[in-house]
Order: structure tokens, then C-alpha cells, then sequence
């Protein structure tokens, strides 16, 4: 066999080698992207439920009966907080784009406000805490609007949550609004 013969075999087997690394480096790349991807978007969707949670558990909470305002302090402030919003914050800061976060923890806040309303005596029919569950679902879909824009998914273009009594959703089976 003579030396050209025997460095084409070689520069082939190169070749080889390098293309079938790189192919696998890519498929590598993509996998690791998507295992990201369902990672980030179990963490949007962990976070907006305890953020739900934590609105239906302050509701639920003060439309009990309690023995003194202590007692109704204490279940509106435990509903809150038992609702894993916190520790799912933290989670979103670890792994979402700084816009995302932002948005997370300005509904986060809205959340606290309603809460403290309601620990101070507003009732659910208050304005006061009209106002502050509107801007809570209107950011609670901006904070979605976000994370499905983060994950490359529509935005939904209506408040996931709820809707303002002075403002019902367009009707999207019929077109019109209620």
C-alpha cells in the first residue's frame, strides 16, 4: 500500500470521527435545550398555580367565621403563605429570563397587597379590593404573557385568572363580549 493510499484512509477516518462528534454534540445540544425548556415551563406552571392558590386561599379565608380578627389574621396570613408562592419564586429566579422574574414577583406583590387588604378588614366586595384582585390578575397575565413568550408559545391574550366584574372577556366562540 503506498503512503497516499494509506493518508486518504486516515484523513477519511478523520473525517468520520470529527462529523459523528459533531452530530452527536448537536443531538446532545438539543436534547439538553429541551430537557431546559420542560424544566422552565414545570417552573411558569408551578408558579402561577401557587400564585392561584395563594388568591383562592385568602379568599376562602376570610369568608370564614372566626372568633376574633387574631384568628381570621393568622388564616388569611397561613393561606398566603402556605401556598408555596415563595419558595416557587425563588425556583423562578433561578431559572427564567430577568423579564419573567420581574413579572413574577410584581404579581407576587399584587397577591400580598390583596392579602393585606383583607387582613386589615376589606371585605372581597370592597373597592379597594376590587381594584387590587384587577391588578393582580392583570399581572398575573402579564407574568404569563411572558413565560409563554419566553417558551416560544402565543400569548393568551385574556387574564388566565379572572376578570375585573366591570370588564367580562370577549366571548371567543362567539365573538362578542358577555
Amino acid at each position: 500500500m503506498d503512503l497516499k493510499t494509506l493518508a486518504g484512509i486516515v484523513f477519511g477516518a478523520v473525517v468520520s470521527l470529527v462529523t459523528t462528534a459533531l452530530v452527536e454534540r448537536t443531538r446532545w445540544k438539543r436534547a439538553l435545550g429541551q430537557e431546559g425548556n420542560q424544566i422552565l415551563r414545570e417552573s411558569y406552571v408551578d408558579y402561577l398555580a401557587a400564585l392561584a392558590q395563594s388568591h383562592e386561599g385568602i379568599r376562602v379565608a376570610s369568608l370564614r367565621v372566626y372568633g376574633g380578627i387574631d384568628e381570621r389574621t393568622a388564616a388569611i396570613m397561613e393561606a398566603f403563605s402556605g401556598s408555596d408562592l415563595y419558595q416557587q419564586r425563588f425556583r423562578l429566579t433561578m431559572l427564567a429570563p430577568p423579564r419573567v422574574v420581574e413579572l413574577g414577583v410584581h404579581a407576587l406583590r399584587q397577591g400580598r397587597r390583596m392579602r393585606d387588604l383583607l387582613v386589615e378588614g376589606a371585605g372581597l366586595d370592597s373597592a379597594p379590593f376590587r381594584d387590587a384582585q384587577t391588578n393582580f390578575y392583570e399581572a398575573v397575565q402579564a407574568a404569563s404573557d411572558e413565560m409563554r413568550g419566553s417558551l416560544d408559545i402565543a400569548p393568551l391574550g385574556f387574564m388566565p385568572m379572572g376578570w375585573p366584574s366591570d370588564r367580562p372577556p370577549a366571548d371567543p366562540l362567539h365573538g362578542g363580549g358577555r
